[in-house]
């Protein structure tokens, strides 16, 4: 595993965090296009379809970082790269993430949507 990835728990995604703690609900706004409220019911909504378990080898990423990729995805449209840079994930898994998050979206949400 590379450094960069060895560090996830400690770093992790300290901004979305920063911003949550500090309640500026207008900036996590802009970051993931949707407020904390919005967020977290979404994640609610979510949460059993993207779980994962830890294992023996490592800690499983979480599923409010999982979302919180997703939505910073679509809503910058980053590049793989540079979401791998944000939040010490690698492309491989922030790629399986996108697509697997989106796919859950949809299925939840598909009362909502045509």
């Amino acid at each position: 595993m590379r450094p960069i990835h060895l560090q996830r728990k400690e770093e992790g995604n300290r901004l979305f965090r920063v911003l949550a703690e500090e309640q500026l609900d207008q900036t996590i706004k802009s970051y993931i296009r949707m407020t904390e409220t919005e967020f977290y019911h979404l994640l609610s909504l979510l949460e059993n379809k993207i779980y994962r378990m830890d294992t023996v080898m490592r800690k499983a990423i979480s599923v409010k970082e999982r979302l919180a990729i997703t939505l910073r995805f679509l809503a910058s449209g980053d590049s793989f790269a540079s979401l791998h840079y944000l939040f010490h994930i690698s492309k491989a898994s922030i790629s399986g993430i996108v697509r697997e998050v989106c796919d859950a979206i949809i299925e939840a949400l598909e009362e909502y949507v045509q």
